[in-house]
């Protein structure tokens, strides 16, 4: 096993929050239930992503972003918008004053949102990551990463997007393996990018005498 698949060996959804999301703007959310590991793919529309820092990112349809790190993430149909929506630990939303509005936003299987017809959907899953490999794995990605149909792009998007909406026996596992499957392939294509910055133990990985050394150890 190389060092990369041992690393993304870590991570097992259990009963992972995963829901489509459909918004007509104006819209924000923020995204406050404490999970380590978050990811965003942009089927239609347009989403500006907020990440702790207070950098303010663009992420076109056909993206994937991941944000990592236990703190808030704002997603908005424009910078600058106030919350409407706060997503809280076990899928829990509210407005900012804390009033339930998941009977008002619920719109079908997984499926929520303040318009059945809105312009941006977006897939919404989160991690609730444990044990050492599965926190190398966070500690190895930026606190927000994107990659735009330009220059990356899955299957398993419209896949999970199709299996999103299902309610059949079995269908959490599909939908769990769906997101560990995707999220291997993101952080795959994240260290693979040209002149990207990768951790030490996957710059030796690569070295032709460090590597196959590595593997054996």
């Amino acid at each position: 096993m190389d060092a990369l698949a041992n690393l993304l060996d870590g991570p097992r959804g259990r009963g992972a929050f995963l829901f489509r999301t459909v918004m007509e703007p104006p819209w924000s959310l923020r995204m406050d239930d404490g999970t380590p590991l978050g990811l965003v793919a942009v089927l239609t529309g347009t989403v500006w992503v907020e990440s702790p820092g207070g950098a303010t990112r663009e992420v076109p349809a056909g993206s994937v972003a991941v944000a990592r790190g236990r703190d808030p993430v704002t997603l908005s149909s424009e910078p600058g918008l106030a919350p409407q929506v706060v997503c809280g630990p076990g899928g829990r939303r509210t407005d900012p004053d804390g009033t339930d509005l998941a009977d008002r936003l619920r719109l079908g299987t997984r499926t929520w949102g303040n318009d059945p017809d809105g312009s941006t959907v977006l897939l919404l899953g989160c991690y609730h990551l444990r044990g050492e490999i599965s926190g190398r794995v966070v500690e190895a990605l930026p606190a927000l990463l994107v990659l735009e149909p330009s220059t990356w792009s899955s299957p398993l998007v419209p896949l999970l997007a199709e299996e999103i909406g299902r309610d059949e026996l079995g269908q959490q596992a599909v939908l769990d393996r769906l997101l560990d499957l995707l999220l291997v392939s993101v952080v795959r294509a994240w260290f693979a990018r040209q002149g990207a910055e990768v951790p030490g133990w996957y710059a030796a990985s690569l070295h032709p005498v460090a590597g196959p050394a590595l593997r054996l150890l």
